[in-house]
């Protein structure tokens, strides 16, 4: 019997041995850690302040484009809210998420938008949680039962109410005296008193300061204040109210805190926020340096201590090793360590990573840790180089030069090939965009009939842009140049999905609202005018770049309407144009410096900055159109031939390289090409050294010039096409009064010749 007890004993701990090792089982939460949870992540969104935007069924272009495009969602915690990514919500929106990510529970499905009509009018009563529900199709409206529901209120409950006569209504989320000033509290998202432009609340603004859209209100005024909107005890003004309980819900269903949750009851008025020195809508370039901001504050009762921090190290760069502030610590695998933050009190520290990633490549930050709050994570495409101020200078300074004449050879209507010969005539620098915007509209967007969408919201049109996978190489590059936060105007849309409704409908984000402070010199704007609003068609595209210092250089159609434009207020009420959208080139090039400001130094030793054509030579040479002899000389008063002026002609006026005929003589491409566009009609020794005049003609047949002076200057010619040319300003004479029709063209003068013919 003895040795049976033993063993007894010896089973029994080994039994609490082998229980103490196993993990232990997940309790659910009780309603009251429901409750407490759901009152501190209102909160939480609450202490953001102007970082969370009220807006509506659409969001205004401005405010998207100065507070950031994002939009409160189950997976967009407050924590995620910084001046980079203002969160935008509605009343119910706003209660559904904070429940979320107080509960992990789903107030309902479907679209969160029909949330406050759902809950106040169409609910069945016994669906969990339900603590108080009249009107709607299941019951009649009780005004006294309504007001008598007062009672029953609990911190965590959402009270929703809604008229269906005037279509309107209101969710709040109850969190009762949570400042300790003996009153009792709705926090909700309400956007009457917003200011979208300045971002303060009115209302938040007068009592504390924060601004922003979350609210704290004295949910009296819900119950007893007649008159008042909300006043629950009108039936004109209310004929659904519901009270529900999810924390009730979320127990009974056996849920359990969040991580978030469980930190913010741990570490009561915990504030986090971390964004980078990236510019909004600027591109990452490789070897630069972000600098990432971390922001905590105390909003709660007591001091903080010994709050722990995790980031870990990120892609496409590495952290540089530090000393941070507080104790915290900067490595090659992260940044680690405890902060003490006492109560009213905020704590900043930054690190800085060095981007290692090349073009076309991401550099992504991940979500990070403030104990169980997660911070957003972030990633950037590394583009093309950004324009020093100096280029940018030097970019404003080519652009008063520029002259309507110099587009005037571009024939065809409203295509991409106004917005290359500006960059081509300017800046010397081949965009490769497609020559008509047809091709482009075809390739990268699509016009669509939205299904569910009316037609009077904006036509029942929207503009958007096609999956990756189903873009050709060229396509796929364009795409990479659109910047899609400032795409605006009457229906344009940059998702990638047709069918899934935006919530940037209607007439609220039209172009007119994109200030000229948004945009970089370089960039290009597409603009669509809609029949509606002129008799012109909605495919007819207007092509415009803005060539900084506010000026913008626009192509409407044939040469004649090459316009210049200044900007003084928006790039909507400037170009009148009912879609707008526009492209970064720099986000793609690969090598910005070749545009402006910056080019390659001349190799040649017999060119230097004081011959008089260093300049014609020079930029030649940095957009490839013409080489030298040897690697280190240009042969300047080398005589030209006839298969070295067919080249230069035909590569300068953008027709590219052409292969030999049959292996023949390496500029027969040229020569064949010449003849088959009627510029030259004969067989020529290519070898053979190019007369003067010989070049005229041909010249002056590919730029297709035949405007003469009204004198001929020349004593020593009558050639139609040496008169074209020389009234277009392309040649002169070697005296006063003569051509010299059979000399020999130098290959100084050719560079001379070459650089103002592709000007006219």
């Amino acid at each position: 019997m003895r040795n049976l007890t033993k063993r007894l004993i010896v089973m029994l701990l080994a039994v609490v041995l082998v229980a103490s090792l196993l993990p232990a089982a997940h309790a659910a939460s009780s309603v009251k850690d429901f409750q407490d949870a759901i009152v501190e992540t209102a909160m939480a969104y609450y202490y953001k302040g102007p970082l969370v935007q009220y807006d509506s069924t659409a969001m205004t272009a401005q405010s998207r484009l100065s507070h950031g495009e994002s939009r409160i969602s189950s997976g967009d915690p407050p924590e995620w809210a910084a001046d980079d990514n203002t969160l935008f919500t509605v009343c119910s929106d706003f209660a559904y998420t904070v429940v979320y990510n107080a509960c992990g529970y789903k107030l309902m499905d479907g679209s969160r938008n029909a949330i406050t009509r759902k809950m106040a009018q169409d609910l069945d009563p016994a669906t969990p949680g339900i603590v108080f529900y009249t009107g709607g199709a299941t019951g009649k409206y009780d005004a006294e039962a309504a007001i008598e529901s007062e009672k029953l209120l609990q911190p965590g409950d959402v009270v929703t109410y809604y008229n269906t006569n005037k279509g309107t209504g209101h969710s709040t989320v109850f969190v009762g005296d949570v400042l300790g000033d003996g009153k009792k509290y709705f926090c909700n998202s309400n956007g009457k008193k917003i200011d979208l432009k300045t971002g303060v609340d009115k209302i938040d603004s007068e009592r504390n300061s924060l601004g922003g859209s979350v609210r704290l209100d004295d949910y009296s005024v819900l119950f007893y204040e007649k008159g008042a909107f909300a006043y629950v005890g009108d039936p004109n003004a209310v004929t659904g109210f519901s009270i529900i309980r999810p924390a009730q819900a979320a127990a009974d269903k056996g849920l359990t805190l969040t991580d978030a949750a469980k930190t913010r009851l741990e570490r009561r008025g915990l504030d986090v926020k971390r964004e980078t020195s990236v510019k909004k809508y600027n591109s990452v370039q490789t070897g630069d340096t972000i600098t990432v901001t971390l922001t905590l504050t105390n909003h709660g009762k007591a001091d903080l201590k010994g709050v722990s921090v995790a980031e870990s190290a990120p892609t496409g760069a590495a952290i540089v090793p530090a000393q941070l502030e507080g104790g915290l610590t900067a490595s090659a695998t992260g940044v680690t360590g405890k902060v003490d933050i006492p109560v009213d009190k905020t704590v900043t520290f930054s690190y800085n990573i060095a981007t290692t990633a090349k073009q076309g490549e991401t550099v992504t930050i991940p979500a990070g840790k403030v104990e169980g709050l997660s911070t957003r994570p972030l990633t950037f495409e590394v583009g093309g180089k950004q324009w020093s101020e100096a280029n940018l200078a030097v970019f404003a300074e080519t652009a008063k030069k520029a002259d309507r004449s110099r587009f005037r050879s571009l024939e065809r209507k409203g295509d991409l090939d106004f917005a290359n010969a500006v960059y081509r005539e300017l800046f010397g620098i081949e965009l490769g965009l497609p020559a008509e915007m047809q091709t482009l509209r075809d390739t990268l967007e699509t016009w669509t009939k939205i299904p569910g969408v009316s037609e009077k919201t904006f036509g029942g049109q929207m503009l958007y842009v096609k999956r990756d996978g189903d873009l050709d190489a060229d396509a796929l590059r364009l795409k990479k140049m659109m910047i899609p936060e400032h795409q605006a105007g009457w229906a344009v849309y940059v998702r990638e999905d047709v069918n899934e409704i935006p919530d940037t409908l209607g007439a609220v984000g039209r172009a007119v609202e994109l200030k000229e402070e948004f945009y970089q010199p370089g960039d290009i704007f597409f603009g669509y005018v809609h029949q509606s609003s002129t008799n012109r068609n909605v495919f007819e595209p207007d092509v415009f770049v803005y060539l900084g210092s506010k000026k913008a250089v626009g192509f409407i159609g044939d040469p004649s309407e090459v316009k210049f434009y200044s900007f003084d207020s928006s790039i909507g009420q400037l170009l009148r144009e009912d879609v707008l959208f526009a492209m970064r080139p720099t986000l793609v090039i690969e090598d910005v410096n070749a545009l402006v400001g910056s080019s390659k130094p001349l190799p040649f030793t017999d060119v230097t900055e004081a011959d008089w054509f260093y300049t014609y030579v020079k930029d030649l040479y940095n957009d490839g159109t013409v080489n030298g002899m040897t690697a280190t000389t240009f042969v300047p008063k080398g005589n030209l031939t006839y298969g070295q002026a067919l080249k230069l002609i035909v590569c300068a006026l953008g027709h590219g390289e052409q292969a030999p005929v049959d292996g023949g003589h390496w500029a027969s491409g040229y020569l064949k090409f010449a003849q088959s566009k009627g510029w030259i009609a004969d067989n020529v020794d290519l070898n053979g050294n190019v007369t003067r005049l010989a070049f005229c003609r041909i010249a002056a047949k590919a730029k297709n010039l035949t405007d003469h002076p009204d004198k001929n200057p020349f004593t020593d010619t009558f050639d139609a096409d040496v008169l074209a040319l020389y009234k277009a300003g392309v040649i002169n004479g070697m005296t006063e009064t003569t051509f010299e029709p059979d000399g020999l063209l130098t290959r100084a003068q050719i560079s001379k010749i070459i650089h103002t013919l592709r000007g006219v």
